[in-house]
């Protein structure tokens, strides 16, 4: 009798330590964020971001205005060299699922877009620093880069 009380004394020892010693998720910081924390990454998102690059010749501008209900407004300006510039404006509505950011456009230069082909963008979201984040789309193998503008 004594060696199955003892025997059960060490195994329910054994068990608590375990649960006392169970894996917790380490915070991990970057600019500021705690990037495993997802309303921690939604406020970081929140708010104007810019992005430049060169395509075929063109020279493109967007800004991105990432609103806290949800919304977002696109700018784009493309200008080929020694020409006036290409203006466009786009909005829709966004979130943050943890991982990706999901953009899903509902107005495009003002008018609906075709509900067969209903536009859409989703990035992986990895944070840079406090003023930047990367955008990484697994799907066409490419990364863009967006750096927060002053309020």
């Amino acid at each position: 009798m004594r060696l199955k009380k003892a025997a059960y004394l060490c195994l329910m020892t054994f068990v608590l330590a375990l649960v006392s010693c169970s894996v917790q998720e380490e915070a991990v910081v970057v600019g500021g964020v705690n990037v495993k924390d997802e309303a921690q990454v939604m406020q970081f998102l929140q708010g104007s971001w810019s992005r430049e690059y060169v395509e075929e010749n063109l020279s493109i501008h967007k800004t991105l205005q990432l609103k806290t209900n949800g919304e977002f407004l696109e700018n784009v300006s493309i200008a080929a060299p020694n020409a006036e510039p290409e203006l466009h404006q786009h909005s829709g509505t966004w979130l943050y699922d943890g991982i990706n950011i999901k953009r899903t456009y509902v107005l495009m230069d003002g008018r609906a877009p075709s509900k067969l082909n209903l536009p859409y963008v989703t990035f992986e979201v990895k944070i840079e620093s406090k003023n930047e984040f990367l955008g990484v789309d697994h799907i066409h193998h490419h990364e863009v880069r967006y750096v927060r503008l002053p309020n």
